[in-house]
């Protein structure tokens, strides 16, 4: 089997990943290295967080049934106008967090996402707290009009999108002018990059493991994919900023540092090396891009 090696090319918003496979040249006699394009494979990824549902569900349901669900809570509202009910769409919804809690408020809630595994926690999650959501399986593309949502959610989310530039814009095509969209995420696997940051990794892996944390045990199978993935190597959420700014119509804000603030202690000792961030940004009028900005993929 060619052996694989993986190399990083510095830019100035973080790192390319660069794979080369070694192999052998037998009418030389010597060894090849050939260069090839990073690519993600969907059908593992969708394989991988259907096999996760289950125990993904039982960590969101632990926040659902605490006080931590106050927390989100207020993040969130702080952040939307009251008085009236809203139309939000949790992009992305996996197990159904983020819409039961905006179900339970008395908004219309949405939720969609690629995994059936997870949209069938969403259903059951929903059922058990008597609320109700419309839950939609997507292939990529959400089947809404343009301009259609108040608000658009996301959870952890974007550090899995092979195509985060095209993707993000057309979640923000179809939040209605004066709406917002907002997602949470941290800098998920960002230990990839450097042989430093993968030491001590291991090191606040064993911690965790230590003060039985939660570690997931085929975490290693989404590391693997990770590799692929090009939020694994942005520097953010200072890419995320420069990124939404090439918007006209669009204003942008961005929270640091949440984890003191929507996680319990357990939860802020096995998240300590991905503090959580909050990016939110307001479609002032249609949302168009710069013209200095051609949307592709950077």
């Amino acid at each position: 089997m060619p052996r694989r090696h993986l190399f990083f090319l510095k830019k100035n918003d973080g790192f390319v990943a660069l794979f080369f496979v070694r192999e052998w040249n037998h009418m030389s006699g010597t060894a090849i290295l050939k260069m090839r394009r990073p690519t993600v494979d969907i059908k593992a990824m969708d394989q991988y967080w259907g096999e996760r549902a289950k125990s993904y569900s039982e960590q969101n349901q632990a926040q659902l049934e605490d006080g931590r669900c106050q927390a989100w809570e207020r993040v969130i509202f702080e952040r939307l106008p009251s008085g009236r009910k809203l139309k939000i769409l949790d992009v992305g919804c996996g197990p159904g967090f983020l819409a039961i809690l905006m179900a339970r408020a008395g908004h219309y809630a949405t939720g969609a996402d690629l995994n059936s595994a997870m949209l069938d926690q969403a259903r059951k999650n929903a059922d058990k707290h008597g609320v109700c959501v419309e839950f939609v399986q997507i292939d990529g593309t959400l089947p809404f009009e343009d301009d259609s949502f108040d608000v658009i959610l996301a959870r952890d989310v974007t550090w899995t999108l092979p195509k985060p530039e095209m993707t993000m814009a057309h979640w923000f095509s179809k939040v209605a002018p004066g709406g917002k969209l907002l997602y949470f995420d941290a800098g998920w696997y960002s230990y990839l990059n450097s042989p430093l940051e993968r030491a001590k990794y291991k090191s606040h892996r064993k911690l965790v493991e230590k003060n039985h944390g939660f570690v997931y045990s085929k975490a290693k199978q989404m590391e693997a994919m990770a590799v692929d993935l090009p939020m694994t190597y942005r520097m953010r959420p200072a890419w995320d900023m420069e990124f939404w700014s090439s918007f006209l119509e669009s204003q942008v804000t961005c929270v640091e540092n949440l984890n003191s603030r929507i996680y319990n202690p357990m939860e802020q000792l096995q998240y300590a090396l991905t503090p959580e961030f909050l990016v939110e940004v307001k479609k002032t009028a249609a949302g168009q891009k710069r013209p200095d900005s051609d949307g592709g993929e950077r």
